[in-house]
């Protein structure tokens, strides 16, 4: 049994210093000290998660949403145990993550701590997790494994998609390109569901500019389309909720597309009316949404989609593609971010969002140098904010 794919992961980031300006050395750890049931699957919670600081006495950790919509206690119902191992770090205290957090992520110099809501199960040692769970999955799913792991090499000629496919094949969540002197060399295509892909900034480039491209986009991720019964009756503009034929397969947290299949658009007949939708709570054949609808929708015009969504996440990279080729493309995912990627491109677009809930693309350096028709830099496709 291993951690669910989908468990989302949120920056959390800060500056130690001390009083004379010199960086702190050590690091922080974060404990959750609870058993935690994921889509029906009981893992333990994670082995404590360390986080070295920098020679700049920065942090830069990726942390569970403790409010992960898949995670049975959710809502806040646990929270992480944070612990600055450093000469001056402050006690022990608890904090919330929130799987919603707008980038840059939560920064522990203005976090507010919280008092744990429960009592925290004493934490699970290695030997109980390997009894409650037979395989090292659960153990070792979120641990940062970097692109050398599984065989790449920073020189500019050998191909990492290989190696990038071993990673995704290992169950890999996080993938770190770590700085070199020379470029990662790809070739091919990549599909990143599921994972989120960090470098360390202007050090690591990723040369996509020759290869063999099964697809338009260096990097693409996607999720997928579950139906659900039609509507029992038609709705109206500012509606807070909708009724269902028969009870549909929601629950708080999941997101959902009322798609009447006409278009908007007189000029590109595929860009459909229509919204998506947040659930806050279901009761039978009721669903109560987080904000109120934009339009009015007949019940036998709307056909009514769960978005079965999948992690994206590019950070702190270069990619420069080949000619008429994308760099990056999330589809039908959920809070889907790109921040700190410089993209080069002579095409339609660089970075492409479709029929995204939340995404977003921060701090971007994207250049589109034409000659191939579209030139755009982010095109946002059936996506919502």
């Amino acid at each position: 049994m291993t951690l669910n794919s989908d468990w989302l992961l949120v920056p959390v980031y800060c500056q130690y210093v001390g009083q004379d300006g010199s960086p702190r050395v050590g690091s922080v750890l974060f404990e959750a000290e609870q058993v935690v049931v994921i889509d029906g699957q009981q893992v333990a919670s994670p082995a404590p998660l360390t986080f070295n600081l920098d020679v700049n006495g920065n942090l830069a950790a990726m942390v569970p949403a403790n409010n992960d919509p898949h995670i049975v206690p959710t809502g806040f119902a646990w929270s992480w145990k944070v612990t600055e191992q450093f000469v001056g770090g402050r006690p022990p205290y608890f904090i919330n993550v929130d799987f919603a957090t707008p980038p840059p992520g939560v920064n522990l110099a203005t976090a507010v701590p919280v008092v744990p809501p429960i009592p925290y199960v004493t934490y699970l040692t290695r030997t109980d997790i390997d009894v409650l769970v037979p395989s090292v999955g659960a153990v070792n799913a979120l641990q940062v494994k970097t692109i050398q792991h599984y065989g790449g090499v920073a020189d500019g000629t050998t191909n990492i998609g290989p190696a990038i496919a071993a990673a995704i094949a290992d169950g890999a969540k996080q993938l770190r390109f770590p700085a070199a002197p020379l470029p990662y060399k790809l070739t091919q295509s990549v599909d990143f569901s599921g994972m989120q892909l960090f470098g360390d900034g202007p050090g690591t480039v990723i040369d996509a500019t020759t290869g063999t491209f099964s697809s338009n986009f260096v990097f693409a991720a996607s999720g997928s389309l579950s139906s659900l019964p039609n509507l029992a009756a038609d709705v109206s503009i500012g509606a807070s909720s909708l009724l269902f034929v028969s009870a549909p397969a929601l629950a708080p947290g999941d997101i959902f597309c009322l798609d009447p299949t006409t278009s908007w658009s007189g000029h590109r007949s595929y860009y459909n009316a229509g919204e998506w939708c947040e659930v806050v709570a279901v009761s039978g054949s009721t669903v109560y949404l987080k904000n109120p609808l934009y339009d009015n929708y007949t019940a036998a015009s709307v056909t009514v989609f769960k978005q079965v969504s999948k992690v994206a996440g590019i950070r702190d990279v270069t990619i420069n593609a080949a000619a008429s080729l994308g760099v990056i493309s999330a589809s039908l995912c959920a809070n889907p971010s790109f921040s700190n990627v410089v993209g080069t491109h002579y095409g339609d677009s660089i970075i492409s969002f479709d029929r995204c809930v939340y995404p977003t693309v921060t701090e971007c350096q994207l250049s589109n140098y034409g000659g191939q028709g579209n030139e755009y830099a982010v095109v946002f496709g059936n996506s919502q904010h």
